[in-house]
């Protein structure tokens, strides 16, 4: 018996764990480590399996010729798998998630997407791992790249993933500073991707 007004339990309808594991829209949030029912305000309670992380909606990461800084304040959070984030090293509350604009890093990363970033100060060029993706302030402006060595010069250049973009010399005297890893980006897919999803 259900007391009117009040939602139904999940024996009544509502979805129990192991009803939300075969749902394959869930499985896809679980197993990615992201979860499912995340919008505007406080999420849902989680259990111990996951940790908030401080979402920074107004910081973008220029995913294109670079913008200014904007100020760090808190505007929401959202909910990973603890694993996971033990997993990218992005746990113990180290995490940040800001979001990107711009194409130059499509089609990997999308203009828009939600980015988790580990914050590290203390990483130079020198520390930066060929073929990661990096949160750099590259003269007062924060960009959001991959990094490799230049064949001729040797020396290390911002890449975009999208080749209409030029390299970024990093160490041709330009102020830079490398904020931290970016291990995760989220971004919802587009409407003409969706027959690419779908067998003949």
């Amino acid at each position: 018996m259900r007391i009117q007004g009040l939602p139904p339990a999940p024996w009544e309808g509502g979805n129990t764990t192991h009803q939300a594991e075969a749902n394959p829209k869930i499985r896809i949030s679980t197993q990615t480590g992201v979860v499912a029912n995340v919008g505007p305000g406080e999420p849902y309670a989680a259990n111990d399996k996951f940790e908030k992380v401080p979402e920074m909606a107004d910081v973008r990461l220029a995913a294109g010729d670079g913008i200014e800084n904007h100020l760090e304040e808190q505007t929401g959070v959202m909910h990973f798998r603890r694993s996971f984030l033990r997993a990218v090293g992005a746990d113990a509350g180290k995490a940040r998630v800001v979001y990107a604009k711009g194409d130059s890093m499509e089609p990997i990363i999308r203009d828009g997407a939600a980015l988790l970033v580990v914050p590290n100060e203390d990483l130079t060029v020198r520390d930066l791992a060929a073929g990661g993706v990096y949160a750099i302030n590259y003269d007062g402006k924060m960009i959001v790249k991959t990094v490799t060595r230049d064949r001729l010069t040797k020396q290390w250049v911002a890449r975009s993933f999208n080749p209409a973009y030029p390299d970024i010399p990093l160490e041709n005297g330009t102020p830079v500073r490398v904020l931290g890893q970016v291990v995760w980006a989220g971004a919802r897919l587009r409407d003409d991707e969706a027959g690419q999803w779908v067998r003949s």
